[in-house]
């Protein structure tokens, strides 16, 4: 372990004066001790000076000292060099605290100053146990249960709840109450509440805004020579965070591990239940676990006991490890299809509009509330992130749907869809639409819904449709069973890729509670992110033997301009490429860079009799927008 000391005893500082041939000079030294831990030491080992190596792993010293060594016994004596300064009467042992004396400590390469010192050191019993440590501060009863154990561990405070603080936020370490004590590890005893129990069930606390959307977990890296590493574990949607300090050496693949487990636990105790109950309840105790028959498919963990006015008063939250203790049978859900330790899977390219540079994904879990870890991999892309399901997020077209009127509302179609858990949809007016209310991904066609008629039982009829949004394209028909995925603001995680993934596929899978490896697959990532928005206002014209067509561009950047003169382009150079086909499947291609251009009669003659078929594309800096059509009669 790395520690910081802290200065007990400093003597005078001594002043040499020092000559050469060529200029000479006045040095100082000092005598010190530092107090380095309340725990017995077996050894130093190397020492830092403001952060510069000064004493190696094999006592190679690039600065002048002598060390000495108390290692915290109980009865160790005063130090000879203390001892001649203070006088043998006046001296301190320092006893059961471990520090170190630094004699005649050359300050001279560091401005005649005292640097700050770090020190890494060993403890006399070995690896630290985390649980050795709440049971001694905190007089918890051992009971043989597992613990974490660490390379060393530095609490630090004005009280001992103050330092105890991160590591009893930060540590998986379960405690209950039983006769009289606390008692480490997690309870083994359950009591079952039956719909007959005079039962008061007062209020179900939705604590979701409480819940951190980000665990960042500090610690001493052991891979970095005990400087402070950081390892975070984040959900979509919410900007609350939460920051963890935690007194412990670990690496960072512990610290990741840690910090993933912080999160879910905060995600699964979000929620609390209080139950009101007789006196004959009275020997339910914190830590236990109660099944509510009729009210919880899985049984849930005492936090809180309050025993008055005859009534026992529990306060009940989920276990931290999502395990049943007693089988209960599920409280009944209509027309539930996905069990609750399933998940289902989708990836989808996000469209133009969405605020980065690079192309876009979102990934979607839907099933029961947890945190699952997803795997992503393709081209320059292989990461693993951890994603909070969203209950309701992907569903699934019960009827076709053609295709629709895209410039104006589509009252000729409706979405007919069914989820397995129900999202609770609701209608929005027009202003909420066109902030991005109720979007949905749907094949590659991103649609937004006014009217929502709920059905039962998860489905949903869906009417004022707005069709092709986001310059997204519209097929001729969604089948049957085409995924329906929500992207409401908290329902997806955003996957940036390179610009080199273009054109190649990418693969995500992730597993839910009941272990089961769910996956998903996109073809081609094809740039919609990043790509231009299609020309507007097509117009063509045959003047004599020649087409002369023009357009009106958009520029990605046109959203935040606001001066009306002009709109930036958003890519690099303006280009458009103009493609032109015949009946006779003749096709001539060029490229314009002014938003018109005029197609001679040679190229024309190539194409045959018309109709021709127009298409225009503006080109980006790396792909090209959606074409805009024109039939040329």
């Amino acid at each position: 372990m790395r520690v910081a000391g802290v200065v007990i005893w400093a003597g005078e500082l001594v002043r040499s004066n020092l000559t050469s041939k060529t200029n000479s000079r006045q040095a100082y030294s000092v005598s010190f001790a530092l107090a380095l831990s309340s725990r017995r030491l077996s050894a130093c080992h190397r020492i830092w000076a403001d952060g510069r190596l000064i004493r190696d792993a094999d006592d190679r010293q690039s600065v002048q000292f002598k060390l000495r060594l108390h290692d915290g016994d109980a009865d160790q004596a005063p130090d000879p060099l203390m001892v001649a300064s203070l006088g043998i009467n006046r001296a301190p042992a320092f006893r059961d605290l471990a520090y170190v004396v630094f004699e005649d400590f050359d300050l001279s390469t560091f401005g005649n100053r005292l640097p700050q010192i770090t020190i890494e050191i060993s403890s006399a019993d070995g690896s630290v146990d985390g649980g050795a440590i709440m049971s001694e501060l905190l007089a918890i009863e051992r009971s043989g249960v597992g613990s974490p154990s660490f390379l060393g561990c530095a609490i630090s405070g004005d009280t001992t709840e103050q330092g105890l603080e991160p590591l009893v936020a930060g540590l998986p370490i379960a405690t209950h109450f039983r006769d009289g004590r606390w008692v480490e590890g997690a309870s083994d005893v359950s009591h079952s509440v039956g719909v007959a129990d005079p039962i008061v069930l007062d209020s179900k606390v939705d604590e979701r805004q409480r819940a951190p959307a980000k665990v960042a977990l500090r610690y001493f890296d052991t891979a970095s020579d005990f400087a402070i590493g950081e390892s975070s574990v984040r959900l979509p949607g919410g900007d609350e965070a939460l920051v963890i300090n935690l007194p412990v050496a670990i690496d960072g693949t512990a610290g990741k591990a840690l910090a993933q487990r912080i999160l879910t636990r905060a995600w699964q105790e979000r929620e609390e239940v209080r139950l009101r109950l007789p006196l004959r309840f009275c020997g339910v105790e914190v830590g236990d676990s109660v099944a509510l028959e009729g009210f919880a498919s899985e049984a849930l963990r005492v936090r809180r006991k309050l025993i008055a006015d005859d009534v026992v008063t529990l306060s009940l939250v989920r276990n931290a490890d999502s395990r049943p203790v007693v089988p209960l049978p599920a409280a009944p859900v209509a027309d539930e299809v996905v069990p609750s330790g399933q998940i289902r899977l989708a990836v989808v390219e996000l469209p133009i509009g969405s605020s980065s540079d690079l192309p876009s994904l979102a990934v979607v879990v839907d099933g029961a509330p947890q945190i699952t870890s997803v795997q992503i991999e393709g081209v320059g892309v292989n990461e693993q992130v951890e994603v909070r399901s969203s209950p309701g997020a992907i569903g699934y077209l019960r009827e076709p749907l053609m295709r629709g009127e895209t410039d104006l509302f589509d009252t000729q179609n409706v979405v007919d869809v069914e989820f397995a858990f129900d999202p609770s949809l609701t209608s929005e007016d027009e202003s909420l639409l066109f902030t991005g209310a109720n979007t949905a991904a749907l094949g590659g066609e991103i649609i937004q819904f006014g009217t929502v008629f709920p059905l039962g039982g998860g489905r949903y009829r869906l009417t004022h449709l707005l069709r092709g949004r986001q310059d997204s394209l519209i097929p001729d028909v969604h089948a049957t069973g085409s995924a329906f995925v929500l992207l409401n603001k908290d329902s997806f995680f955003e996957i940036q890729l390179p610009v080199a993934a273009l054109g190649t596929a990418v693969s995500i899978s992730a597993s839910g509670l009941d272990g089961a490896t769910v996956t998903d697959e996109l073809p081609a990532v094809h740039g919609l992110t990043i790509r231009p928005w299609r020309p507007q206002v097509l117009s063509c014209q045959l003047v004599g033997q020649e087409l002369r067509a023009s357009w009106v561009r958009r520029g990605r950047e046109g959203a935040a301009w606001l001066d009306y003169v002009d709109t930036p382009i958003g890519a690099a150079v303006e280009r458009y490429g103009i493609t032109i086909a015949g009946a006779n499947g003749a096709s001539v291609s060029i490229e314009s860079d002014i938003p018109s251009v005029t197609i001679p009669e040679a190229l024309l003659q190539e194409l045959g009799p018309r109709p021709w078929r127009l298409e225009i594309r503006q080109l980006g800096n790396f792909t090209a927008s959606a074409a805009t059509v024109q039939i040329i009669n």
